[in-house]
């Protein structure tokens, strides 16, 4: 039953974005995407800690990298103005 009703709900969601002529994104929403699309899941280290990039997010005001320090499991955003590193983190290899 839950199966059905969330393809249901699927089904009027995509309805509802088609009425608006498709994707709604906006602004440099692709753009970010594509040019960090490669570092999703990839680690990082800030001040000892280690932390994954777990995607971005579209806030209120603007888009932000979403980082979980792996120790406590915390989120933390980071200003997509510039770049991870531009922030004090490092790719961990």
């Amino acid at each position: 039953m839950l199966i059905e009703k969330t393809k249901a709900m699927n089904k009027e969601q995509e309805a509802s974005w088609a009425s608006l002529g498709g994707c709604i994104c906006e602004g440099n929403w692709r753009k970010i995407i594509a040019e960090h699309n490669h570092l999703f899941g990839k680690s990082y280290v800030h001040n000892g800690e280690l932390y994954k990039f777990d995607g971005i997010v579209w806030g209120q005001d603007d888009f932000y990298y979403l980082m979980i320090n792996m120790s406590d499991r915390t989120c933390h955003q980071l200003t997509c103005v510039g770049s991870i590193e531009q922030q004090g983190f490092t790719l961990y290899v």
